[in-house]
């Protein structure tokens, strides 16, 4: 079976939404379904151990002790740094190459529905390409940041970001355009 590339499969999971009628669910039967349908290996699964689906030339995910993640729900390009973060990943975390996560950051996926507490709402994330999340940010579900963005330090991001911007603040807002380029 054919993997397919990282561009083609986040397309797919920003328009995709999972909702669970429990607080800590099982991985759900579409979801692997669906990421079997699409080609993507599975490695496992579980509590707090780190478990990643990797892509053909994956190389070297960084992490610091204290990093954590729910379900291991996570696609990875090259040369990710997640460092300390914290990931609750009931939908699926998408970081494309040379994504960075600086120190204490919190990807969120999920939320409550409001007036039923133990029924809980995901939304992926997509962090694209040479992305700079920098220290104790907050990125919330249905969120996709652009390639080469900056996220400045203790920002909220509510909305997507466009590529090749600095943005910063609660909630993240463009603060101007920037250039960077991918590592080679």
């Amino acid at each position: 079976m054919e993997i397919r590339s990282l561009e083609d499969v986040s397309a797919d999971f920003e328009k995709m939404e999972f909702v669970y009628d429990q607080l800590l669910p099982q991985r759900d039967w579409k979801l692997n379904l669906y990421l079997y349908l699409m080609g993507i290996p599975r490695f496992g699964r579980g509590m707090y151990p780190m478990v990643c689906h990797y892509f053909k030339g994956t190389k070297k995910a960084a992490l610091t002790p204290g990093f954590k993640c729910l379900y291991g729900n996570l696609i990875l390009g090259r040369e990710v740094a997640l460092n300390d973060s914290f990931c609750v990943d009931y939908a699926p975390i998408i970081l494309h190459d040379y994504a960075k996560l600086s120190f204490k950051n919190m990807l969120l996926t999920s939320t409550h529905d409001f007036n039923n507490f133990k029924r809980v709402i995901a939304r992926p994330i997509v962090i694209e390409k040479n992305v700079w999340i920098t220290s104790g940010c907050v990125v919330l579900g249905g969120v996709r940041i652009g390639e080469n963005t900056v996220v400045g330090a203790g920002s909220v991001v509510t909305r997507s970001l466009p590529p090749n911007v600095l943005a910063a603040g609660n909630p993240a807002r463009v603060i101007r355009e920037i250039q960077r380029s991918c590592p080679a």
